[in-house]
């Protein structure tokens, strides 16, 4: 919250990050906007880039299947290896939920030990260049795309 001290009105955050991850957080004070951004049923898909120790290959394949965490079945939307080595890989992992360490967890049980995660979109919004502990606002088109029929921006 010390970060978007300076955006001129109280917002909120708009999921979480665990202590261990980086990446896009978004922050509003529009009850229903957070509420398409968090709740499951809109299927908000989050990208998360990966890197990890372990067979990048194999665990690709895991992930692709469902996969039980905490007495729920997940599945991962698509999974990109986008660079492997010889200790593991970065892969891209899309997911349409947002259970407690879901992504940590789903490595975990295909072989993976994470050693960064970083959400790098949600939805149509991207993170792209934007520095850590830097913010911006989101445009128009963003705010549209996240709402798509349920509101439009002035």
């Amino acid at each position: 919250m010390e970060l978007v001290t300076d955006v001129g009105v109280r917002v909120y955050p708009v999921g979480r990050l665990d202590m261990d991850s980086e990446g896009l957080l978004l922050f509003t004070n529009d009850g229903g906007f957070a509420n398409i951004i968090m709740h499951p049923s809109f299927n908000k898909q989050k990208t998360y880039e990966v890197k990890a120790q372990g067979d990048a290959e194999k665990a690709a394949a895991l992930l692709r299947a469902p996969i039980e965490i905490d007495g729920y079945t997940v599945k991962a939307v698509s999974i990109e290896i986008i660079n492997k080595t010889e200790e593991g890989g970065t892969l891209l992992i899309t997911i349409s939920e947002g259970r407690n360490r879901q992504i940590r967890k789903m490595c975990g049980k295909c072989g993976l030990i994470v050693k960064s995660l970083k959400r790098i979109s949600i939805g149509d919004i991207k993170l792209g260049s934007l520095e850590s502990g830097c913010w911006r606002y989101l445009t128009n088109k963003e705010v549209e795309s996240v709402g798509k029929g349920h509101f439009t921006c002035n």
